[in-house]
């Protein structure tokens, strides 16, 4: 007889009334009903479920047939007809649930979610905060609601760390300002060729404000990243410009340095070989590379923004618009608050708005910031990721912000909070985007995500779907290689091209109405390729029939095993 099926017994023999404490049972089951929602928006505990039984069940009957079938209950509220499941070794996968379901007196199945308190940080005391807009939107005359990248349910979250250092590529910075009290680390001025950074032009002190200005300090304004390590490294001169040698110079500094995250408020520079090496050489030392979209208003999105090494950044107003001065085009990835964003005038305490694809730079360099405070060897990859799974898309013009990335709004408005969460959900999230879905009837684009270990021995791989129809169904895909292009025949056949595809499940029935579903993957081993190399890069994506009957990929997933 098992240890909890023995406790069980001894349970059921209490007298009526009496209220044993059960260690790690849960005491409220969760609805059906909201099952399809919770699978795809919680964490869960690795290999355990929660098991209803139906009225009347044989409770020890039940535990009995749970270790017969490679499962074990470690927990439970009897009371209330539920018990704590653990699939045992090998058996941790989604064949366990399948096999509870089946099992004798079962009503549900569930995996055991997480959550997590509800604190919202309080507001900071620095003077200007209120009007911080891109922080908290109450909305000017009921519009522009929610046009903003949520700072605080963000910093509930993750209000930086000082092990992460962000440097600034710009004019400099006033080193004596309270808003950067203990945070500086030592930059340079590579348009003087000495070890002082200090700002002769505004632009650099104003877009460092928004990055990491301090935090409840009672001065100035509020920072995305209350905590991390500043870095101001001066390239351009005190009329706002600079040299592509002096960028160059810049950009190697952090490479050599090891920063974290670079922000770069910089445009049109010209696409030379001596900043494209820079450029190359900054990401593979490991930099995150933030530059502006461009402030042209035009698809004219030029260097160090038009580097694929780089991300994008372009610029919303207070009510979602794009701003009439935000560059535009295929180089573009996200957009973020960048319009009458307040800032500090010097050193006192008081704020002018500042405005440009400058000043949506640095927001979501700070965003990037609070990402890597959460997993300080987040790389450009992983971080792009986050930021694609949390952006708000379709909040612009329709006639712009279509569907799924587009060249206006790129993947969507920087959401902080909603990018933290995604991290702080799946810890393990791996991979990256690479060729956008195209929208499906419904007139939603679907998207995919994986999670779990790039070990190639770990059978824990989880891919999951979302943003499609109600009521559909798919396979996930998968091919050997960085893209996977998977058309569809006249016939309805799935031809490959461009490598080799395999359906790696049975369909999948997404009866719900979130049009979100998930599947694991039992193994790496693909049977009619061999097992998965360490090395090698691995494409996934979704198939699906949407609520036309028409058939439908998702937007396809890149993921590097080792």
């Amino acid at each position: 007889m098992s240890l909890f099926l023995a406790s069980f017994v001894a349970f059921s023999q209490l007298p009526t009334g009496s209220s044993p404490i059960i260690e790690n049972s849960w005491d409220s089951p969760t609805k059906p009903a909201a099952f399809a929602r919770v699978q795809a928006e919680v964490p869960t505990v690795p290999g355990e479920f929660l098991v209803v039984a139906e009225a009347g069940t044989d409770l020890a009957q039940l535990i009995r047939d749970l270790e017969a079938s490679g499962m074990e209950a470690i927990g439970g509220a009897p009371s209330l007809r539920i018990l704590r499941v653990r699939a045992i070794g090998a058996n941790d996968h989604p064949q366990a649930e399948q096999r509870l379901h089946e099992l004798a007196g079962v009503a549900t199945v569930e995996p055991h979610g997480i959550g997590r308190g509800g604190l919202i940080v309080d507001p900071p005391d620095d003077t200007h905060f209120g009007v911080q807009w891109h922080h908290e939107n109450p909305g000017v005359l009921g519009f522009g609601v929610g046009a903003d990248i949520e700072s605080r349910e963000a910093w509930d979250l993750s209000q930086g760390d000082a092990r992460a250092t962000i440097a600034v590529l710009d004019t400099g910075i006033l080193p004596t300002s309270p808003e950067y009290t203990g945070r500086l680390d030592p930059g340079f001025d590579y348009v003087n060729e000495d070890s002082d950074p200090t700002a002769d032009h505004p632009h650099g002190p104003r877009v460092t404000s928004l990055l990491g200005a301090n935090a409840n300090n009672g001065f100035g304004v509020t920072g995305v990243d209350w905590n991390c390590r500043i870095v101001p490294v001066k390239v351009l001169d005190s009329g706002n410009f600079g040299t592509v040698f002096d960028l160059v110079q810049g950009l190697n500094f952090c490479a050599l340095q090891g920063i974290d995250v670079v922000s770069m408020s910089l445009v049109n520079y010209p696409p030379s070989p001596a900043l494209i090496a820079a450029i190359e050489a900054a990401r593979n030392a490991g930099c995150i590379l933030v530059s502006c979209g461009s402030n042209l208003g035009s698809s004219n999105i030029l260097y160090p923004g038009a580097s694929p090494l780089t991300m994008a950044i372009g610029a919303s107003t207070r009510t979602d618009a794009r701003a009439s001065f935000s560059g535009w085009g295929p180089e573009l990835d996200f957009i973020a608050p960048g319009q009458d964003l307040p800032v500090p005038e010097g050193l006192s305490n008081q704020v002018v708005d500042f405005s440009g694809c400058s000043a949506a730079t640095p927001v979501a360099a700070g965003v990037i910031g609070l990402l890597v405070a959460r997993n300080l060897i987040l790389d450009q990859d992983q971080a792009y990721e986050l930021l694609r799974i949390g952006a708000e898309d379709e909040v612009g013009p329709p006639s712009e912000d279509t569907p799924g990335r587009d060249d206006f709004f790129g993947h969507g408005r920087i959401n902080a909070r909603r990018s933290l969460e995604a991290l702080e959900l799946d810890p393990s999230l791996i991979g990256y985007s690479c060729t956008p879905a195209v929208p499906n009837s419904s007139g939603s684009s679907a998207r995919i995500t994986a999670r779990g270990s790039v070990a190639v021995a770990a059978d824990d791989l989880v891919l999951s779907a979302e943003g499609l129809p109600a009521s559909t169904f798919g396979f996930f895909l998968m091919g050997e290689g960085a893209d996977v292009i998977v058309p569809i025949n006249s016939v309805g056949n799935l031809c490959i091209v461009g490598g080799r595809l395999l359906r790696v499940a049975p369909p999948i029935l997404n009866s719900g109405s979130t049009g979100a579903f998930e599947f694991a993957a039992g193994t790496l081993s693909v049977p009619s390729l061999g097992a998965i190399q360490p090395g090698e890069t691995w494409g996934f994506q979704a198939w699906f029939r949407d609520g036309a009957m028409s058939s439908n990929l998702s937007d396809s997933l890149r993921v590097t095993f080792r």
